[in-house]
């Protein structure tokens, strides 16, 4: 008898990995009504609900910089795992003494790059809060960290949205 019902646990586990699927992908999911009624997964799928709405992504591009001084807090490994969750494109860089968070953006043609780069350079000015730049043909990446903790800040996640921000407009 216990054999009949792994599979069905094994069925359950699936399934919700499925169906998280499918909500990231925002498919119709009118049959799958039928299929959860069918294996009795309604609290599978309370579950996945709860646990989605518990996991909302922060907005950074809406925040604003607070000055950072050298006894500023720096930011917990949560944090920025959470960040980099949410924020593929953006890596953490260990190739300097320091942890810093890098994105490098493409572009088809020089000058775009170039207005890119004169976007970032104006945020920058605005929030108080400076990146390397390194501006080459067809791509420019960016780095953030706090110059003042040689660490990361929420600062740095504040801005690397904002740049995000500037280059989907």
């Amino acid at each position: 008898m216990r054999e009949l019902r792994q599979p069905i646990i094994d069925l359950r586990v699936h399934f919700s990995c499925f169906f998280i699927i499918i909500l990231k992908i925002k498919i119709k999911a009118s049959n799958l009504v039928n299929i959860i009624i069918k294996h009795n997964l309604i609290n599978n799928v309370i579950y996945i609900f709860i646990r989605l709405e518990n996991k909302k992504m922060i907005d950074y591009s809406e925040k604003i910089c607070e000055a950072c001084s050298i006894d500023a807090p720096v930011a917990s490994d949560s944090l920025v795992s959470e960040f980099l969750e949410n924020h593929v494109e953006w890596k953490l860089a260990d190739d300097r003494e320091f942890p810093q968070i890098v994105r490098v953006y493409k572009f088809s043609q020089y000058l775009l790059g170039l207005n890119f780069v004169h976007a970032v350079a104006k945020l920058s000015e605005e929030e108080g809060h400076h990146p390397d730049i390194l501006l080459e043909y067809g791509q420019v990446t960016v780095r953030w960290w706090s110059h003042k903790i040689k660490n990361l800040h929420v600062n740095d996640f504040i801005m690397a949205a904002k740049c995000d921000k500037a280059y989907n407009n």
